[in-house]
């Protein structure tokens, strides 16, 4: 298998550079309505309001609505349980449904001002607005802390390959999720000080946990919301300005009344459950878990950390002449094999595919192509040592000047 191995590595010619074709965008949207279309199925009757500044109870009795705390109860997740595929559009309906507000709609809007460069571009600065670090690192809450670090790595990770590939519509999807994923956990561990200090004599209300459920809620949605009119006037974009200005005037659920009073009044809101692990790129596809499980216990290799080790491979304003050695790999494997389906082109021809699924796919099919070998060679005695060394040399090797992931992969090989 080494020599197998070095002879592999020894093929290093470099697939030319190929412009990627860009991105078919559906025709722009002139109407620009606010409300989910998702929102009031099954009940006749718009819900009951309140609010914090001109509450309105049962009995008009003018009391605020109680809050209790919520910060153990953030939601099961979409569909919990099952075994659906994570997707931005199940995402999305989760949000349209929970803020009564048409973010499908809004991303799609989102796609269409195109960014010239980081420092302009609306979703890169919109993002920033929520996922302020300086802020976040100095947070006491660690849960918070940690998925805000969690969230913009994904981001970083994804965001400059997804512009190379004009990517756009998907940038916005990623941008809109994560942003309202992270607000709603922030009002969830840590609600705003106004509702802790106003609302703590929980006898004033029977439906005192309803009500702080329907009032966070609106928080996150307000919020969202300046923060992405920020984050648009900071990227000098207003034409795009313009367009959600429009959007939240539209919307019929009152997000416009929201966003003028100094704290929100809508309260039929409810938080989206989506989980951390709902959103895509942000975890292995399920349909890769058990061949990963499988193949870590015969071959005694953690592919899962393998998968983390490697991290996203490909261009992120890199030179050319730095390699991306998943493509470097099956550059050399399909030489060995022939085989076109092998072919980088056509092996990478997903170019939305997050990279955990993409680190995945690429060891799996690599130790598919060398078990059988190693096994040959070694026997049952030896293989799964055999197996660790080819794949750390042939990995390595395939990094050629990628220093950083060449270190990356030396740390965990020897960790292992």
């Amino acid at each position: 298998m080494d020599t197998t191995i070095k002879h592999l590595s020894g093929r290093q010619n470099v697939e030319p550079r190929r412009q990627q074709p860009e991105t078919q965008k559906p025709p722009v949207v002139t109407g620009f309505s606010g409300r989910s279309v998702y929102a009031g199925v099954g009940s006749s009757s718009p819900q009951p309001t309140h609010s914090l500044i001109d509450p309105v109870g049962p009995d008009d009795s003018r009391l605020p609505p109680v809050c209790t705390s919520i910060a153990n109860n953030p939601g099961t997740g979409l569909d919990s349980g099952d075994d659906l595929p994570a997707t931005f559009e199940r995402c999305l309906i989760s949000l349209n449904q929970a803020y009564d507000t048409n973010f499908s709609e809004l991303a799609d809007t989102l796609s269409y001002f195109v960014p010239m460069s980081p420092p302009k571009a609306p979703c890169w600065k919109i993002f920033h607005e929520v996922i302020d670090m300086s802020s976040l690192e100095s947070n006491s809450n660690q849960k918070l802390r940690e998925l805000g670090q969690k969230i913009r790595q994904l981001y970083l990770d994804e965001y400059r390959v997804l512009v190379a590939n004009n990517s756009y519509p998907r940038i916005s999807e990623l941008t809109v999720v994560l942003c309202l994923h992270f607000l709603e956990q922030k009002f969830i561990l840590e609600p705003p000080e106004s509702i802790q200090q106003s609302y703590v004599d929980i006898s004033r209300s029977d439906n005192a946990s309803t009500d702080c459920q329907h009032l966070l809620p609106a928080w996150v949605r307000k919020t969202f919301f300046e923060k992405l009119l920020s984050g648009i006037e900071k990227s000098g974009r207003a034409d795009a300005g313009k367009k959600i200005k429009q959007f939240i005037t539209e919307n019929q659920s009152g997000l416009k009344n929201d966003m003028v009073l100094q704290q929100p009044a809508t309260g039929h809101l409810k938080f989206s459950g989506l989980r951390y692990d709902d959103i895509p790129g942000t975890t292995i596809a399920k349909r890769y878990h058990r061949r990963l499980s499988d193949y870590s216990r015969d071959f005694s290799i953690d592919l899962r950390g393998l998968i983390e080790a490697l991290g996203q491979t490909r261009s992120r304003n890199r030179p050319a002449f730095i390699r991306d050695p998943l493509e470097q790999a099956m550059k050399i494997v399909f030489g060995k094999t022939g085989k076109s389906e092998l072919e980088p082109k056509n092996f990478f021809n997903n170019k939305l595919e997050p990279f955990r699924d993409r680190n995945a796919r690429t060891l799996l099919k690599l130790i598919d192509c060398f078990r059988d070998q190693v096994a040959g060679e070694h026997g049952n005695g030896q293989g799964s040592k055999t197996m660790k060394d080819s794949l750390s040399t042939f990995l390595k090797d395939c990094c050629g000047n990628n220093t950083a992931i060449k270190q990356s992969l030396n740390k965990f090989f020897e960790k292992t």
